[in-house]
């Protein structure tokens, strides 16, 4: 069987060609350095993968330089889903939108790490960016914690037939308080029909309350909620083999997940993912 990861980073430690706007996400060299296309493939290939959707790595911000230049390395291997300034003026936003989609790139990530500031969404042009990808046939891909996620509701009604795909199951399992609420907002914002969701990020379950039993727990209630045919897997590499495998990860899906069927679990691992980057 051949899969699809939805969710991975690579980036080079050519910083002199390449230069990080952040070092936050380097990681030790004791387990990786950097994370070549390379490293991924090979780490990839025991576990059966196919393809790519390859995440902007955050230190390089909105430089998409070396991520573009390994989807032109790896065409049948890999998509992209880039960054651009939603802060600049309107006009530079269409530029940068119509640059990559010119290069066939139609994905976007949105990177929310914090509560939204008063008027969030006028200050990064956000109606714009959806109208656009409304108009353009663009994916939006969203990095957000669930409150801030609760926030953009109005826009996945409001823009009904843009791709919309949160990463890392909207961050619930940082919740440490109000995790049952979360796991609920998801289900709620579920009822969008655009609105796909990653089941990526297991390396970031730092919470010691949360156990595997939760995790597909959680699952589980999602699969019901999404159905199997707006969720895919993603391994979050290389931050999911710092401290586990790369097919830890996807063994989550492929042998923990018993209450889904086969075909759901091969839906969720390569069909969601291929049908809506890889067929768009």
């Amino acid at each position: 069987m051949k899969y699809i990861d939805s969710h991975a980073f690579v980036w080079s430690n050519d910083y002199a060609k390449y230069p990080a706007i952040s070092n936050d996400y380097i990681l030790s060299s004791e387990k990786i350095e950097f994370s070549p296309p390379e490293l991924l493939l090979r780490n990839g290939r025991p576990s059966g993968i196919e393809k790519y959707i390859l995440i902007q790595a955050p230190q390089y911000f909105t430089d998409n330089t070396y991520i573009v230049e390994q989807v032109f390395r790896f065409p049948e291997l890999f998509k992209a889903v880039v960054c651009v300034d939603t802060k600049s003026s309107n006009s530079k936003l269409i530029q940068e939108i119509d640059y990559y989609l010119k290069l066939g790139i139609n994905a976007f990530r949105l990177i929310v790490n914090t509560d939204l500031e008063n008027q969030y969404f006028q200050k990064n042009n956000l109606d714009l960016m959806f109208n656009e990808a409304e108009k353009k046939e663009c994916i939006i891909s969203i990095f957000a914690d669930p409150n801030d996620l609760d926030q953009f509701k109005s826009f996945f009604q409001t823009y009904p037939k843009v791709p919309v795909v949160i990463e890392n199951i909207g961050n619930i399992f940082n919740q440490k308080n109000n995790f049952q609420k979360s796991l609920d907002l998801l289900c709620e914002i579920s009822s969008k029909k655009n609105v796909y969701l990653k089941i990526s990020g297991f390396n970031s379950i730092a919470n010691p309350k949360f156990s595997v039993e939760s995790l597909l727990l959680s699952i589980e209630s999602l699969s019901k909620a999404f159905s199997a045919d707006r969720l895919m897997w993603g391994s979050d590499y290389p931050f999911q083999i710092v401290n586990e495998t790369y097919e830890d990860s996807i063994s989550i899906i492929k042998d923990e997940c018993t209450f889904l069927s086969a075909t759901q679990r091969n839906q969720i691992l390569s069909e969601t993912a291929r049908d809506l980057f890889f067929n768009s």
